[in-house]
Formats: structure tokens, sequence, C-alpha cells
């Protein structure tokens, strides 16, 4: 039964003596002191232009020229500046904020999730149950990621029948410590047997930045060698740097992928402290020798569930001459109904077969993984595999 008018008076009493002892601008602590905002000297994130962020005192004001929402036969989500303002943040530092917020219905608000929309932003919120006129503070903790001008949202689910998902929106404008060019490595086609080499230059106007250790991880890792060599111009105010990566004349025949991680120290200037600046450059090579194929990957992309897939790769030697597709198997395969089929290319001549992989996606998202290994008559090339790659999504 839903209470009388007269019951609401007293909720409504209690929501505008919280506002007046609870903090409702945004406040953040940057983290060893790092650079900010314009305010970043006072270690705040400001919600509003830094010279007109707001007190307890002027949200109180503000109430009285307009109230604040209520709702009655229900609970009610309000947060009173949803937006945080971090202004410029370097790459390298950690930013934490609170946003406040409180419970102006007249029935218990339960916050059931608390969701950044990107893996740079984290959040914490102990309580989860709010009675009328009961709020609390989410905690977020920043670590940028990339450079410019950045939004990330942040989604608060709750009980709150008339607006049961709300938004916490972080603005910044992240600074790089270091810029590296190109963005990925990419070796192409590289002959069976034969090494390559491809490089990254490093840059950077921050002269305490120093690039320590250079190592590849992933497939790439048992097949490639790094170094990194200084090349600033003396005189210059810019430093510089070359990584060289070069792959070993071993790599097998296929598609491999890994990434370069170039890791080193920057110094932060309020603190003097060294803190560690990672950068990592996806890396990929696509090796290939008598025996060719159209892809050395069946890239099945983005599926929906219980949904059958087919996805072709021809196979042939670069030279013409026919040759023998003796057996093709999928193996390790996810899902487990997978299976692949060989037919003779018929433009080829005796030197061509195409492949086809079928399957039928399952019930849940998940990866599609797997290899199709493959034996043939040409020399040196007998067993060669073609992976598998994809993932399902509910549509």
């Amino acid at each position: 039964m839903s209470p009388n008018k007269s019951s609401h008076r007293p909720v409504r009493s209690l929501i505008r003596s919280m506002l007046a002892m609870t903090l409702v601008s945004v406040m953040c602590s940057c983290d060893q002191g790092g650079a900010g905002s314009k305010d970043a000297s006072n270690g705040k994130a400001t919600t509003k232009p830094a010279s007109t962020t707001s007190t307890a005192a002027d949200e109180t004001s503000a109430t009285t020229q307009k109230p604040l929402p209520s709702r009655n036969g229900g609970a009610m989500f309000h947060m009173p500046q949803p937006r945080v303002e971090f202004g410029s943040v370097a790459d390298y530092e950690t930013r934490l904020a609170k946003v406040t917020f409180i419970n102006t219905g007249d029935q218990v608000l339960e916050v059931t999730r608390v969701q950044p929309t990107c893996g740079c932003t984290t959040t914490a919120l102990e309580q989860k149950l709010f009675a009328p006129g009961e709020g609390s503070e989410i905690e977020l903790t920043f670590k940028p990621k990339g450079s410019g001008k950045q939004t990330k949202l942040v989604k608060v689910y709750t009980n709150d029948a008339t607006n049961p998902v709300q938004t916490i929106s972080i603005n910044a404008t992240v600074t790089s410590t270091v810029k590296y060019t190109p963005k990925s490595l990419s070796f192409g086609v590289i002959p069976l047997k034969n090494g390559a080499a491809k490089s990254v230059v490093l840059t950077s106007e921050d002269d305490s930045y120093n690039p320590t250790t250079v190592r590849v991880s992933g497939n790439l890792s048992k097949y490639a060698d790094a170094t990194i060599t200084k090349t600033t111009v003396p005189g210059s105010s810019i430093q510089s740097w070359k990584v060289e990566v070069v792959t070993k004349p071993d790599l097998p025949w296929g598609w491999h992928t890994g990434s370069l991680q170039i890791i080193g120290t920057v110094k932060n200037p309020k603190t003097g402290e060294n803190r560690n600046k990672t950068v990592t450059v996806g890396m990929n090579a696509n090796v290939q020798g008598t025996l060719r194929a159209s892809d050395t990957m069946f890239r099945l992309m983005i599926l929906g569930t219980n949904q059958q897939f087919t996805k072709r790769i021809q196979m042939y030697r670069e030279d013409g001459k026919p040759f023998e597709l003796n057996s093709a198997t999928v193996v390790d395969g996810k899902p487990a109904n997978m299976s692949v089929s060989v037919v003779p290319a018929g433009e080829k001549n005796g030197s061509g077969y195409e492949l086809i992989l079928t399957g039928t996606t399952g019930v849940e998202n998940g990866s599609i993984l797997g290899q199709v290994e493959i034996s043939t008559d040409v020399p040196g090339e007998e067993n060669v595999k073609i992976g598998i790659v994809g993932s399902i999504r509910k549509k």
C-alpha cells in the first residue's frame, strides 16, 4: 500500500538534509601528484569549469531554487553530477574520482551493477541497498590508454523503474609520453626458410623517457628477435630510437602473430618518481613456400549462435605443377563439430585444391578455434597447418 502524502514529508526533509552534508561535486586525486586539469594543483577533477566547481553549500543553495527530483511509490537513483572532467592526463598516470548519488524515492534503491564500457576504467561500490534519503559514492579509477581527447562511459544499473540505466561520463585529454610508427608490424608474405626484418621508430619529447628492454611475445616469440638502438640527433629536443625485429629462417609455413613490447620508464615531474611505460606493437607474418594458399587462416569473424557456416581456402603450387593433397583434418576444433573437405580446383588442372570448412556454432558466446592439418607430397612442405579463428556472439 502506497504511503499517503504526509508520509513523504520526512523523506524529502531527510533528502535535503543529506545533500547539505554530502559532497556532490566529483573529487579526484592524481596518482602520486601527476599533472592534471587546470586546477590539478589541489588534486581535484572538475565537474564544471575549474572556477565554478560546486560544493555542498552550492548544491544546497541550488536546491532552494529548484527542488530535488523525487518519486512516490518507488526508488529513484539521482546523481547530482554524473560527469568527471579530468582535463590533461599523461598516459602513465592513474586518476581517481568519486561520483555521489542518493535515493530520492520512497522505497529501497538497489544498485545491481556498475559497468565500465572500456578496460581503462575500474569501479568500486561496496554497498548495494540504500534506504530513502540514503546515498553513497561510486569510486572510479582511470588508467588511460591511447592519446587525444577521450570520453569513457560507466553504466549504472539500478531498480529505478523509470530510469534503470544511467551513465557516468569521464572526459580527459590524454598526452602521449612516446609516439611510434608504424602502429603494427605486418611482415606480409615471407618465403619459407627465409628471414625478414621490420622496424619501429620511437620518438619522445620527454627527456626523462628511457626505453630499456624490447621483447617479442605470442606465437612469434620463438622465431623473432628484437633490438633497440638510440638514433637521437645531437642537439635535438626530440629523442628517437629504432627497434628492429628479425624473423628466423625456421619460422614454419602458415600464419603467425605476436606482440613487440618496448618496456621503459618515465619520470613523474611532480614527484621525481620513475613510472613504468610499456609500448605494445602487434605483429603478424604469413609464411609460404612452393605451396601457396589464398589465406593461411580460416577467418570466420563474428558469427551468431546456432549458425551454420562455411569457409573456403584454395591451395596450389606457385610453379603451377600438379601435386597431391593427401588429407586435411580439423584438430582441437571448437566447436567440436567442425569438419573440412577437399575438392580439386578445376581451373588448376591438378595443381590446386579447395579446402571447405563447415560447422555450426553453439548456443553460448565464445571463441572459435582450431587448426586444419594438411598432408601433401610437396618436398619440404609435406605437413602444413592452417589456423581457424572466429567468435560467437548472440544477436
